[in-house]
């Protein structure tokens, strides 16, 4: 923390260059509901410093209840979305390079993965191979082949009995 003519500025750990991007930013109702019994003085340096860190990324508090409420419930948000954007980023640069790395090996995409080793007949190849179902899928197709064997007992026993 550093102090300037008993204003006390915090600078807050955050990534310069999404902030600097960015145009915009939502002040939340639950922000307005969190500071609502606070004094009016102290909502509205609330309210310029969040303004403040959105757009440098830095906030210089005046009083310890603003500094306190803005780091309670304004600063966590912040942090929790500009994690969430930089993961987003390396996402898409990575999809973004894995896409320019299929496109600059056609002659690989191309021709189908041979394997190098034999392999037995009927097996299946790494590119022909079904996806394996999720839990979900497996409970459901349990099910599916329950109700199946009744419907072929029930025709059985209806063939049976008439």
């Amino acid at each position: 923390m550093q102090y300037r003519a008993g204003v006390r500025a915090v600078t807050l750990q955050c990534t310069k260059t999404h902030i600097m991007q960015r145009k915009n930013f939502s002040f939340r109702f639950e922000w307005q509901q969190a500071i609502a019994h606070l004094e009016p003085a102290v909502r509205l340096e609330i309210y310029e410093q969040t303004v403040s860190y959105a757009a440098t990324g830095s906030a210089c508090f005046q009083t310890e209840a603003a500094e306190q409420a803005f780091n309670e419930f304004i600063l966590p948000d912040f942090r929790r979305r500009e994690k969430a954007a930089a993961y987003r980023a390396r996402r898409k640069a990575a999809q973004m390079a894995n896409e320019s790395d299929e496109a600059a090996s056609p002659a690989s995409s191309a021709s189908p993965a041979v394997p190098t080793t034999p392999t037995p007949p009927n097996t299946p190849t790494p590119s022909t191979a079904l996806p394996q179902p999720n839990r979900r899928e497996r409970r459901w197709l349990e099910a599916q082949q329950r109700r199946l064997q009744k419907r072929r007992q029930s025709k059985a026993l209806r063939k049976c009995c008439i």
